[in-house]
């Protein structure tokens, strides 16, 4: 099996395997980031959240266990799914003698996020391969995002936002491939996928604009007037996932004594802060002054886009 092209390659896709040069450069620089940072930011107190969840389980002590799930302010997702990076920080902290949480033992946890950021970079490539169809340009697409301040930001942090978004892009990835015009007909996958969806919503509910993007491609992407049956039924099998998923950490949550659908909707009526006038601004306020160059570089293309469409 041919692992490395050849001259004749390199020099046919000289612009490509330039771009993937960088990106890798890139992509690798951020190992540099690896250190003290853990619980920096008041958010991560999540984390501890999987590591008692852990403990409780350790001595069968199933129902507080379950209960952890629910302590983490409607993310119960992001604490099961970092009961990953917590209980192989928990064995490195044994095998050498340091404290579980400390910033010298959160090697485990930064090479959990940097798994899942290179799972946000494949997903990102996959993604702009199917809406280009062109290879340097997905790969010219990818190396953009990486430049990106909160692109890698939370990398030694315990905080669920990479981990919420690569879900969604996988699930974005599959409801694209699923959708198109010659794709078979696989009503389970989608079924998982719709489990998966919702579950990143657990991970993170902030990303809910995604979801509903997510969605929205489901229902209209390669959308045949004539195939609105077949369409139906995909949709609605993507949706038997999702609430499949929200009925199963229900049924967890009642288990421990609690319910986080009415904890959730409680949740939803303690977020005042700000003002929702500043979302039609923020996300331009952002890449203009929070990313420099690189942002702007990325409102002129969408200027220039919206002026040319």
């Amino acid at each position: 099996m041919k692992i490395f092209p050849t001259i004749k390659e390199l020099q046919a896709h000289k612009t490509y395997y330039t771009l993937a040069v960088v990106l890798l450069i890139a992509t690798l620089s951020k190992l540099s980031l690896a250190g003290v940072g853990l619980f920096a930011i008041h958010d991560e107190f999540r984390y501890q959240r999987a590591g008692e969840l852990l403990q409780d389980a350790s001595v069968h002590d199933y129902k507080s266990a379950v209960h952890r799930l629910f302590e983490a302010k409607g993310r119960p997702g992001e604490v099961l799914l970092k009961t990953v990076a917590i209980g192989l920080q928990t064995a490195s902290a044994k095998l050498f003698g340091k404290s579980t949480y400390q910033s010298a033992n959160a090697g485990s946890l930064f090479l959990f996020n940097f798994l899942i950021y290179l799972g946000v970079l494949y997903y990102l490539y996959r993604i702009a391969m199917l809406l280009l169809d062109h290879k340097e340009a997905s790969l010219f697409a990818v190396l953009i995002y990486s430049t990106l301040t909160n692109s890698h930001l939370y990398l030694r942090h315990a905080l669920p936002y990479d981990t919420s978004l690569w879900l969604l892009l996988a699930v974005l990835y599959q409801v694209l491939r699923l959708t198109a015009s010659d794709a078979p007909n696989r009503p389970w996958t989608l079924f998982l996928n719709g489990a998966l969806a919702f579950l990143s919503y657990l991970v993170y509910p902030g990303y809910v604009l995604l979801f509903l993007v997510v969605a929205f491609m489901l229902v209209f992407h390669k959308f045949e007037l004539n195939r609105v049956k077949e369409r139906a039924v995909k949709v609605l099998y993507f949706v038997a996932g999702s609430v499949a998923c929200l009925a199963f950490f229900e049924a967890l949550s009642r288990f421990a004594g609690t319910s986080y659908i009415e904890r959730a909707l409680y949740l939803s009526t303690t977020i005042k802060e700000g003002s929702f006038e500043e979302s039609c601004r923020f996300l331009f306020t952002y890449l203009y002054v929070g990313e420099g160059i690189t942002g702007s570089f990325l409102l002129l293309g969408f200027l220039a886009t919206t002026v040319l469409v």
